[in-house]
């Protein structure tokens, strides 16, 4: 399932990266700051992430 592709992330108020942050926190996704200042998550079962 994809809710969003990479491309509508980006924008400047970070609105929807902020909501789909939220509900991928809600899932139980771990989030972790990255080296290029963009917050990773990674899925319960590890398969799945998003920057």
């Amino acid at each position: 399932m994809s809710w969003v592709a990479s491309r509508h992330l980006a924008g400047d108020d970070g609105a929807l990266a902020e909501r789909v942050g939220d509900a991928l926190a809600v899932l139980g996704w771990r989030m972790w700051p990255t080296s290029r200042n963009t917050l990773l998550y990674v899925s319960r079962d590890e398969l799945r992430s998003a920057e």
